[in-house]
């Protein structure tokens, strides 16, 4: 992880995300279990704010969670949550919040005008208010996990330099891909499953198609053409819609592959791992 908080401290967008079924340790692995397991947060942030002093710099994150698809800020009491709108702006300087949109494309400028953002201090003031968070998303029982994770999570934090450089990093404890003749999901479970799995192929999706033009540009460049590009459909879902300024171009992605044990969970294994 040390090389990618080298890249925030130089400016640049990084997003890690864990992926795997349901029950196959994505939470444990980007969260841990207290402060002698601590998870990819807890390091994260540890090592940003060891560096802190010296860099000159401020701290501060914003939490929210994808639930059916749709942003809630985690940062605030439950009773108070509302849905979020997510905003973009072209380099052209206009904004939408729709899907019918044209589309985006990398470099477009996503924000939620009504997500909260809070500094920190220190990393036990970072734990504190995370745990509290953490809280206040949104799980459900199955079969295959008592306190099953019902949305995807999106934790960001924007580090700011004396001398005006920004980083941002993304991290994502995504909600796993289900299996309904597995999980055992009554119809409210059931809504939320294909809710995950739907954002969960859009992911896909964008990745694949960010791979395919990575191929095209080298493969145009040998040729001395101009590539024929895909477009990326970042708006297919709420998730890879936020994502849209952190996949491609400039900016870095770390996939975490979590794989649980057992034949029951062949299939998906591999497409995990596809």
């Amino acid at each position: 992880m040390l090389p990618l908080v080298d890249q925030v401290f130089s400016g640049r967008t990084v997003t890690v995300f864990a992926y795997g079924v349901t029950s196959s340790g994505k939470t444990y692995t980007m969260q841990g279990n207290g402060l002698d397991d601590r998870g990819v947060i807890g390091l994260v942030v540890d090592e940003i704010f060891k560096r802190l002093g010296a860099a000159g710099g401020t701290l501060s994150m914003s939490y929210l969670e994808l639930y059916l698809d749709a942003p809630y800020d985690l940062l605030v009491p439950p009773s108070s949550r509302r849905k979020l709108q997510i905003l973009s702006t072209s380099s052209a300087g206009t904004t939408s919040s729709h899907s019918s949109a044209p589309p985006l494309s990398f470099g477009t400028s996503i924000h939620l005008p009504a997500l909260s953002t809070h500094h920190i201090e220190s990393p036990e003031a970072f734990r504190s208010l995370y745990a509290q968070a953490a809280g206040n998303r949104s799980t459900g029982a199955t079969l295959l996990n008592s306190s099953s994770s019902r949305s995807h999570a999106v934790l960001t934090l924007y580090l700011t330099l004396a001398n005006a450089v920004v980083g941002k990093l993304h991290l994502l404890d995504l909600a796993g891909s289900e299996n309904n003749n597995l999980t055992g999901n009554n119809p409210s479970r059931m809504k939320e499953s294909s809710a995950i799995n739907t954002s969960l192929t859009a992911l896909g999706l964008v990745v694949s198609a960010l791979n395919d033009n990575a191929k095209a540009i080298s493969k145009a460049a040998s040729k001395g053409e101009d590539p024929k590009l895909k477009l990326i459909p970042y708006r297919s879902s709420s998730l890879t819609r936020l994502l849209s300024d952190a996949l491609g171009g400039s900016s870095l992605a770390l996939l975490i592959v979590c794989l649980a044990p057992g034949t029951k969970f062949r299939s998906d294994l591999v497409r995990s791992v596809g």
